[in-house]
Order: structure tokens, then sequence, then C-alpha cells
């Protein structure tokens, strides 16, 4: 028997309120994300005081280096916490002043474990197809390289887990990289399931 992965659905991009342009934004950027996930996210468990602010500049594929680059803001904005992980949401906002919650592209994974055991062996890990989450799990944004990552533990000792790389494209993230180790062996040896060219 497989045993599938799954994993939270896409939040279709939403749009706000025009809003300053200093890092007092940081308030309103994170009552928008509240008001975008709901109860999703609660500031109550994982709150505002490790909320970050960064601002990314672009430009499209078609536009040449001659062309005034774009602004976007992000942040990064503490959603909840679990026993073992933190769970973030990123809120873009771009040149006209809209705020929108970055959706994250995930593999959904179809997992084959040995005896349809899922503490056996991993006979076989597929993708079935691809979905996207409005969070990502013990993540980090690293400006230099314009990448979101994320590192989601399934459980707490950390043997079996999650981990995918975002980069910043042309307006939005896209994925980059996947990795997962599916084998609660407590042994750390995870597989790259996706991977773009150069990554």
């Amino acid at each position: 028997m497989r045993r599938a992965i799954l994993l939270p659905l896409a939040l279709a991009v939403t749009t706000g309120p025009v809003i300053a342009q200093d890092a007092s934004d940081l308030a309103a950027a994170r009552t928008f994300m509240e008001g975008a996930l709901g109860p999703q996210c609660g500031s109550e468990v994982y709150g505002a005081e490790s909320d970050e602010r960064f601002e990314l500049r672009y430009r499209y594929g078609y536009e040449s280096m001659s062309d005034p680059e774009h602004v976007a803001v992000l942040y990064r904005l503490a959603c909840t916490a679990g026993a073992y992980n933190l769970i973030d949401a990123y809120v873009l906002r771009n040149e006209y002043d809209e705020m929108s919650v970055a959706a994250f592209a995930e593999p959904e994974l179809d997992i084959a474990y040995e005896n349809d055991d899922f503490e056996g062996k991993v006979e076989s890990i597929a993708i079935a197809g691809y979905g996207a989450s409005s969070t990502v799990v013990n993540s980090g944004f690293d400006p230099e390289r314009q990448t979101i990552t994320s590192y989601n533990k399934w459980r707490g000792i950390g043997d079996a887990w999650s981990s995918g790389t975002w980069r910043f494209h042309e307006g939005r993230f896209i994925l980059v990289r996947y990795e997962v180790d599916a084998a609660y062996d407590e042994k750390d040896d995870g597989a790259v399931v996706y991977a773009a060219p150069g990554h």
C-alpha cells in the first residue's frame, strides 16, 4: 500500500489596502496576513517579535538592464508554532502597495514503505503532482541569494523531514529544490526529489 503525505493547499493570492512605505508597515503586513489566513496563523502562540522586512529589486525577463528596477517588500511573519516546528507566512507588497500572501509550490509525495509500515524501509518515493502552501516551516530568507528555505521535521528527533528552497523570480517565489528523508530510522539521509537546473 502506498501512503501519501498530504501538504497544505494553496491560498489564493489576494490584495490589500495601500499602506505606508516604511518599517512601521510590519504591523500592517501582520494584520493583512492574519486576515487572509485566519485561525491558521495565531499570534498568541508565536508572535510578532521575530517578524522581518526585506526590500527586493527585480526585472522581468522581457526588460533590459536599462529599464528601471521593480521594487517589492517581503515580510517574514511568524504564524504559529508546534512542538518542534515554527511556521511562518510571507507577505509580498508590490510597487502599487498591493499585498499578497506568497504561495510555495511543493511536490505531493507518494511514499511506499516496506510491509506498508511507515517506520519500515522506504521502497520508493514518487511525485504524484504539485500543490502549494501559504506557509513554510522553520524557514529563513537569504537576502543575497533571494531564497526562502524551509526544514520541516516530521517528528521531534528530526530523522524524517522535508526541505524546500524557493527563489524570488520576477515578483514571485518559484521552487528550485526539494529534498525528503522519509525514513523514520534515526538517520539523516535525505534525497533530492526535485531540483531545477543549477540547483
